[in-house]
């Protein structure tokens, strides 16, 4: 069973996530599960905390730094077999 992640582990996966992202060039298209696996190969800190992944998205999005294209079909049965599908736009989170 995961254990929820403290505040501080939250803050530090949400600060990773928020810096791979933020290395994206403009354009690139892609899904949160992508943002992950770019965070394990980095061997950034990747917790049981990956929900807070989502209201990340939307914050980034209301900053300009990404936008929602849709969604497509994924195996995760976690999400009903839907993932949202965003674009690096080449607005700073700064």
């Amino acid at each position: 069973m995961a254990r929820p992640a403290n505040d501080h582990e939250s803050e530090r996966f949400l600060a990773a996530a928020a810096g791979v992202i933020a290395n994206y060039p403009a354009g690139k298209v892609f899904i949160g599960a992508d943002v992950l696996r770019d965070m394990e190969a980095d061997g950034l800190p990747v917790t049981a905390e990956r929900r807070r992944l989502g209201p990340l998205m939307l914050s980034l999005r209301r900053s300009g730094v990404v936008e929602r294209l849709g969604t497509e079909a994924t195996p995760a049965r976690s999400h009903g077999g839907v993932t949202t599908v965003w674009r690096r736009t080449g607005v700073s989170s700064g």
